[in-house]
């Protein structure tokens, strides 16, 4: 499944499944994920400024040139095995809690 370039800003994705969704460049700015399942995503130049990533699964989700400014990361699932975490953009802005 595909939503590239979506408007999916401020919405509310708690809980969703997401497995290998192919999420690249779309808008997520101040969504909510708390509680999805991305393994295997791809969050490629994703727009995720202001979103809340809470409890997200996030083994094997690519996060090449994503934008993290004012991203909200809470107690992520497998963060240390997502791809290219260290590539994404705005990495210093990243709220971390």
């Amino acid at each position: 499944m595909g939503l590239m370039r979506a408007v999916l800003a401020s919405s509310n994705l708690e809980r969703a499944t997401l497995r290998g969704t192919n999420l690249s460049r779309v808008d997520l700015e101040f969504a909510s994920l708390k509680d999805a399942d991305l393994p295997n995503a791809s969050l490629r130049g994703a727009a995720l400024g202001g979103a809340t990533l809470a409890r997200v699964t996030l083994v094997g989700a690519d996060f090449l040139g994503a934008d993290l400014a004012s991203t909200r990361l809470v107690a992520p699932i497998g963060l240390d095995a997502a791809k290219n975490f260290d590539k994404a953009q705005n990495i210093d802005r990243l709220l971390r809690e």
